[in-house]
């Protein structure tokens, strides 16, 4: 899941619900008591509402996946006459830094050469 995505969301509906969430817009939304019966079933109620499906299952794959998970996960494609695992789906750097979930490794990168001369110009 993802920050923007529905679980950080429910995430903070849930603090915000409990006068919890220090972002949250509303006076005093901190200033609720977060103890007794009261907030063990307001817990109680949103682990039931988030609980697990039987039937369901996330899978998550960072980086270049190895020959086998394209072979377990990907999808069989005829490439130039020979057989080849594809992923289904992509999920590229590019984007997880242009949706904020991961900083830019190339933000601040400075060669050691442009490092040296700029801090013995003086």
């Amino acid at each position: 899941s993802s920050q923007s995505g529905d679980a950080a969301t429910a995430v903070r509906s849930a603090l915000r619900d409990l006068g919890l969430d220090s972002d949250s817009d509303e006076a005093g939304a901190t200033a609720v008591s977060a103890e007794g019966p009261a907030l063990d079933e307001q817990l109680r109620k949103k682990a039931e509402q988030r609980s697990r499906a039987a039937n369901l299952s996330y899978f998550a794959f960072t980086a270049t996946p190895k020959a086998k998970t394209l072979e377990l996960f990907g999808t069989l494609q005829d490439i130039d006459g020979k057989a080849t695992y594809r992923p289904f789906h992509t999920y590229s750097m590019r984007q997880a830094i242009e949706e904020g979930f991961i900083l830019d490794p190339l933000r601040n990168y400075v060669t050691y050469n442009t490092y040296w001369k700029l801090v013995n110009q003086n």
